[in-house]
């Protein structure tokens, strides 16, 4: 994760260089110094990742500035904690837009919170650099101040059910996915791809995480395990069902 942060930040420094030279006054730049911010959970379920990323970016800020910087001036990085949670992270990139006056959010970690933040930093002029979010939204339509790091989730697995279609010969899917706008993206592009060969997945399974009771993780059993049942349940069977429980909800497709 860290050399993927070396490797964001170069390209964050390329881009800068030329707006650098003809904007000195720009929000986030000053004789000496060129602000960048981003916002990751350091604390929160993802940490594992959001605490490299932050390290990431620091190291890389190092390396550039024990170089010489961008014309002169040193990179600073502010990193500001959502913990995972897009209330969170709508309050900090506003914060970094607004009071820190960055001159680019860059890294965002997270589809949710890099949807929500769009609106915020294009509403600024703030460019939306590199964000750890393969949606659409961030290049689909191109916005003059969003820049993509990755391909979308539909096109990534419309890629793998190709290869799996094509390279591995296989001939029945079951698609299981997360049940919110980043799921209905992948989930698009196996149908996508199933739609090209004329060939249906024998199934696919929507997965509630959480009970509709209590708020709480079904005890005893895993996200994966809950959707591999759906997936196993429709396998056999065709047409619409749904199965529920006091723990939580799983409603499985099949897809004829």
């Amino acid at each position: 994760m860290k050399k993927f942060d070396l490797a964001l930040v170069a390209m964050v420094a390329g881009l800068m260089a030329p707006v650098i030279s003809a904007h000195a006054q720009t929000a986030g730049i000053t004789d000496n110094e060129i602000l960048l911010g981003s916002s990751v959970d350091l604390t929160g379920p993802v940490a594992s990742i959001g605490v490299p990323m932050k390290a990431g970016f620091e190291i890389a800020a190092d390396v550039i500035n024990e170089a010489g910087g961008i014309h002169g001036r040193k990179i600073k990085v502010l990193v500001e904690d959502n913990g995972y949670d897009p209330k969170r992270a709508i309050l900090a990139v506003q914060k970094l837009t607004t009071s820190d006056r960055v001159f680019g959010v860059i890294g965002l970690l997270g589809s949710a919170i890099t949807q929500i933040s769009l609106p915020i930093t294009s509403g600024k002029g703030v460019p939306m650099l590199f964000p750890a979010a393969p949606i659409r939204v961030v290049y689909d339509p191109p916005q003059k101040l969003s820049f993509g790091l990755v391909t979308g989730y539909d096109l990534q697995m419309s890629a793998a059910a190709s290869y799996a279609y094509n390279e591995l010969g296989k001939r029945k899917f079951c698609m299981m996915y997360q049940d919110d706008e980043s799921g209905e993206q992948t989930l698009a592009g196996v149908e996508r791809r199933r739609a090209l060969v004329h060939r249906e997945p024998r199934g696919s399974a929507r997965h509630h995480n959480r009970s509709r009771h209590s708020g709480l993780r079904r005890p005893g059993r895993t996200d994966a395990q809950r959707g591999r049942a759906a997936c196993q349940r429709r396998s056999t069977s065709t047409g619409h069902a749904a199965h529920q429980s006091s723990h939580g909800r799983t409603s499985a497709r099949a897809l004829r």
